[in-house]
């Protein structure tokens, strides 16, 4: 038989198709060279989004290199249209533009997240936690909505766990940061709060994830990395929250409120974090206790439907 000989427009098209079939049912992004990531068409301004992230990416590279190496390489505009599909929320722009950079971590139920701490969900893992933690948290913990309040009254759902309530960072102890796009009717779509099963006083932590990195770059900027980043048994360098041993959570609520954390409101405690012209006194000892980790098949990818 005659050799087929494929036209350069054949070729590529072939390419794509095989390129495109070989992502469909993988877990997670692999890590991607930074060069790759950053890479901006000359002139075009960089999304203040961007700006922010790459910021506390350098600021990670220089003080806890274990962290940055654990961020996976960017997501697909299809993965996050499908996950925006199954959650039945538009995305905001700022978490399209970070998620085609970085799609999260590589492993979430480790106790040493690249979120100070806190685990940076990828779009999967987004999806595993909301379905696991918050969808049956609504019906299931219902009861517990008579001692849940909003800090600031009517910016927060007096609610427990809300259906728009969508995990971004954790804890890994059924704690999450994350977007509440059914605020009160004090609140702004969008917001990032406090939310999860510890969390019965929910917070306006930030107006939206630009200004949440950005809160996190500030804060850093006045933290004494010598005391708050600190070596472990196996000598990797870590860090949880903005004081040695604290809590991202609980530190972010601290600064907000000047001094008072979800534990003095629901019972007596010591300060975790005061604000930067005062010295710190955490609380939390030792690294949290992992969730256990699932089956691979309950972090697949979303798939768009035909």
């Amino acid at each position: 038989m005659p050799m087929t000989v494929l036209s350069p427009r054949s070729l590529l098209l072939v390419t794509t198709l095989l390129l495109s079939l070989s992502a469909v049912g993988r877990v997670q992004a692999q890590p991607a060279p930074e060069s790759t990531r950053t890479t901006v068409a000359q002139g075009k301004q960089v999304p203040a989004v961007l700006q922010e992230w790459r910021k506390y990416k350098a600021w990670l590279r220089r003080n806890v290199p274990a962290y940055h190496a654990q961020l996976n390489g960017p997501a697909t505009l299809a993965q996050i249209q499908a996950l925006e599909a199954e959650l039945g929320v538009k995305l905001p722009e700022d978490f399209k533009q970070l998620y085609l950079e970085n799609n999260g971590e590589q492993d979430p139920f480790g106790d040493e997240g690249s979120m100070l701490g806190h685990s940076f969900l990828s779009l999967q893992q987004i999806s595993f936690f909301w379905k696991q933690d918050v969808l049956p948290g609504i019906e299931g913990l219902a009861d517990a909505d008579w001692q849940t309040r909003s800090f600031k009254p009517g910016t927060v759902q007096d609610h427990f766990l809300v259906r728009q309530w969508i995990p971004l960072f954790t804890d890994t102890q059924g704690d999450f940061l994350g977007y509440d796009f059914a605020p009160g009717p004090k609140g702004q779509k969008g917001q990032i709060i406090n939310f999860g099963t510890r969390e019965y006083v929910h917070h306006v932590i930030a107006r939206d994830l630009t200004d949440f990195l950005r809160r996190i770059n500030a804060q850093l900027a006045k933290t004494d990395v010598k005391k708050a980043v600190f070596t472990n048994e196996k000598g990797t360098r870590n860090i949880f929250g903005f004081s040695r041993e604290g809590h991202l959570t609980d530190d972010l609520v601290a600064l907000k409120t000047r001094g008072v954390t979800r534990d003095v409101i629901d019972g007596p405690t010591k300060v975790i974090i005061r604000p930067a012209e005062e010295p710190s006194a955490p609380v939390r000892t030792g690294k949290p206790t992992p969730v256990p980790i699932p089956a691979p098949e309950d972090l697949r990818a979303p798939v768009l439907k035909k």
